[in-house]
């Protein structure tokens, strides 16, 4: 989870959502966010639905790939903001 505080600047949070929609374009995971008022503050999720059956060959090598998708979706949402940072300046 990525947590970022809302600034009086509105283009951070414009970009943000930006990042969002490009990452969920290019990754498996859902990303997603939500603001909370009090706190003045935005929390970036990602989730996946897989499939957990008792007969799944090799389970370690699938759970494995489904932890490493949550890197990438991280290492892409880093990427897609700095993508977005560098179109503002």
């Amino acid at each position: 989870m990525i947590e970022y505080k809302l600034e009086a600047n509105i283009q951070n949070v414009e970009n943000m959502k930006k990042t969002v929609n490009r990452t969920n374009q290019l990754v498996h995971n859902t990303v997603l966010y939500m603001s909370y008022e009090e706190e003045k503050s935005y929390c970036i999720l990602s989730k996946l639905q897989c499939l957990l059956m008792h007969n799944i060959p090799n389970t370690k090598a699938y759970l494995a790939a489904i932890l490493n998708d949550f890197f990438r979706t991280k290492q892409c949402y880093s990427q897609v903001l700095a993508d977005i940072g560098k179109e503002g300046a």
